[in-house]
């Protein structure tokens, strides 16, 4: 009986052990066998049945699974399976040798002594026998085992903590060597597909060929790293063709710096290290490629266009975007928005904005901004480059929310967006453009909602049988959208646009990058990035100020007084809207580090001045005006 535990224990066949999908037992017919003596068997047995399951669900992934982490534990655990057969070995040993460990008098083994040699691995097989299953699934990938074998090592058994431990070394050193690949030689190993969050597409040009698969950044990189480490491997690509002799300098004080970088990983020991290799980059390479001033320069631009600076062009393509509406609305399409319509839009845009427009329009210009060249000069002697060209409308294939603000320009999901070209591109992230237009977006449809109020309120005289009552409505509407607009541009833009290009022209990227992250992060804070609520309310705003337009462009003399009540909601929306930057104002410690908390302050002053401009949809103001109403 012994003879066939022991062959049984090496996941061999036996006559006298029964195998079930949930463990292996001795035969219930075996003969003689006291109850006690039985259960220590069983017990013993069923070691080998995790052993046996363990190893056919690591024996395919091993050879044949996706992911290069998954296979290197999977190895990690056949090495550990290695260990339990050397102790059966050993066990088989001592009792042909008779070792006292295990064997009694008259040369008995007993079962208790047996089970002593064996205790500890039935924790450990459980455990690996888990582990091997949860990482055999074809899909399963790298990050998904490096984020398991880290929770397992919060563990509460010493032996289970140390061996997660051993194996999550095994998978860290794996994803560093790919992430070493990346951001070293910018290259994607074809072995990491599974693993990196780095993706490269070939089919795509080359400033679009890589990108980030959130879903493959494992829990010790942040956002922020891992937009980084895209960074860097994607700036070694672009200027593989500048590095000359600086090449084998950079990649040595890289290597060096990356060292540093040791399991067991620590978020903060990354977060450095990879900061401190992305400023390497900066100061070794873009600061030739990319000077101070040519990023200024497309700020600048992204400042005229995207921000609306340029009153001309936010004339121009405010007149498209109706003409376009209305070509809709009049069944000119049919039912689909094409990209290639709305690029149109784009493109008349631009060129009624070169063929110059009156300045004395009801939305005041910024004279702060010249829009006559969108030109950049690029380092080198290389020709300058037109950023009008990069410039593009596109249609959003996305269901609006209650907090954006897309879905206005054109009655479609739709936003300005820009694709820098090289070497913009290294500085200009797509998390940036998105930004931007999300900003853009919102800036838009104020403008939208301000010119057509606007132009309705100079029909007042025409329109002789609308009543008072609703062009008092109207005139609430305009001073509020008015009101938003100018402290937008004014309170907001401009001083923060100042603020971020008052810097020496001398510094380098990665001192301008930081600058202009504080910039885009400011700007998103100041239009409620961080407030949802007050986003859900002008979003409401602007739809009931749609519908009052249009009411009154119908309005006939059957519109009573019940309509004027129905369209006069959005006054309390509009005072709900001050009591939440109020109430939202007031607080400003907690919301991250010293300077992100310093911001948050500062921009409290940004909300006080909208307060003071909308001071008439506040408390006895509008109670005020409604009594003259």
């Amino acid at each position: 009986m012994l003879h066939e535990l022991l062959l049984v224990l090496n996941c061999h066949s036996s006559s006298i052990f029964i195998e079930t999908p949930t463990t292996t037992t001795l035969s219930p017919t075996f003969p003689n066998v006291h109850p006690s003596e039985r259960a220590l068997l069983n017990s013993l047995a069923h070691l080998a049945h995790l052993h046996r399951r363990t190893r056919d669900a690591i024996k395919s992934s091993i050879s044949s699974h996706p992911s290069t982490i998954v296979r290197a534990v999977a190895s990690a655990i056949d090495g550990q399976l290695k260990l339990f057969q050397q102790r059966v070995v050993d066990c088989e040993k001592a009792i042909l040798s008779r070792d006292v460990e295990l064997v009694g008098g008259y040369d008995i083994v007993p079962l208790a002594k047996l089970a002593t040699w064996f205790s500890g691995w039935d924790r450990i097989l459980a455990y690996v026998e888990e582990l091997a299953t949860f990482i055999s699934l074809p899909e399963r990938t790298g990050v998904e085992v490096l984020n398991r074998l880290k929770g397992d090592t919060r563990t509460g058994f010493p032996e289970l903590r140390q061996l997660s431990n051993k194996f999550l070394v095994v998978a860290e050193q794996v994803w560093l060597k790919f992430l070493m690949t990346w951001v070293l030689y910018g290259k994607v190993s074809n072995l990491g597909s599974r693993d990196l969050f780095v993706k490269e597409d070939e089919k795509q040009d080359l400033e679009e060929r890589y990108a980030a698969d959130e879903k493959l950044i494992p829990w010790f990189l942040s956002k922020d790293t891992a937009d980084s480490v895209l960074f860097i491997g994607f700036a070694l690509v672009r200027t593989s063709s500048h590095l000359t002799n600086s090449g084998s300098e950079i990649l040595h004080a890289h290597s060096a710096l990356l060292r540093a970088i040791e399991p067991s990983i620590q978020p903060s020991t990354i977060d450095s290290t990879i900061a401190a290799v992305r400023a390497s980059i900066s100061n070794r390479l873009l600061r030739r490629l990319l000077p101070s001033r040519t990023i200024i320069s497309a700020i600048g631009f992204l400042r005229k266009f995207m921000l609306l600076g340029d009153g001309k062009f936010m004339v121009a393509l405010m007149d498209e975007c109706e003409k376009f509406k209305k070509r809709r609305l009049r069944g000119m399409g049919n039912g689909v928005i094409r990209q290639g319509e709305v690029s149109a839009v784009l493109k008349r845009a631009m060129v009624a904005m070169r063929a110059g427009l009156d300045d004395d329009d009801e939305i005041e210009e910024d004279e702060g901004v010249d829009a006559s060249d969108a030109d950049i000069e690029m380092p080198s002697g290389a020709r300058a480059v037109n950023l009008e060209e990069h410039l593009s409308l596109e249609v959003l294939n996305i269901d609006p929310s209650s907090t954006s603000f897309s879905d206005f320009l054109i009655g479609h999901p739709a936003s300005l967006t820009l694709r820098p070209p090289f070497p913009l591109s290294l500085f200009l992230t797509t998390s940036d453009i998105v930004i931007y237009g999300s900003l853009f977006s919102f800036l838009a449809s104020i403008v939208q909602t301000l010119r057509r109020l606007q132009a309705l309120y100079e029909q007042r005289r025409v329109r002789t049988h609308v009543p008072l009552a609703v062009w008092g409505l109207i005139a609430h509407a305009t001073f509020f959208w008015r009101e938003v607009w100018g402290w937008m541009q004014y309170d907001v833009i401009n001083p923060l646009y100042d603020e971020f290009i008052n810097i020496e022209e001398q510094s380098d990227p990665e001192t301008v990058r930081l600058r202009h992250t504080k910039y885009l992060r400011r700007l998103n804070r100041a239009f409620f990035g961080h407030m949802p609520r007050a986003q859900e309310l002008l979003r409401s705003i602007h739809v009931k100020c749609e519908i009052l337009s249009g009411r009154v462009v119908h309005w006939s003399e059957e519109d009573g007084v019940e309509d004027i009540e129905a369209l006069g909601r959005f006054k309390k929306e509009c005072s709900e809207f001050v009591g939440e930057l109020e109430s939202a104002g007031m607080v400003a410690n907690g919301v991250g580090t010293e300077e992100e908390e310093w911001e948050a302050m500062m921009d409290m002053g940004l909300t006080d001045r909208l307060l003071l401009r909308l001071d008439w949809f506040s408390g006895a103001g509008h109670d005020a005006v409604d009594d003259e109403e």
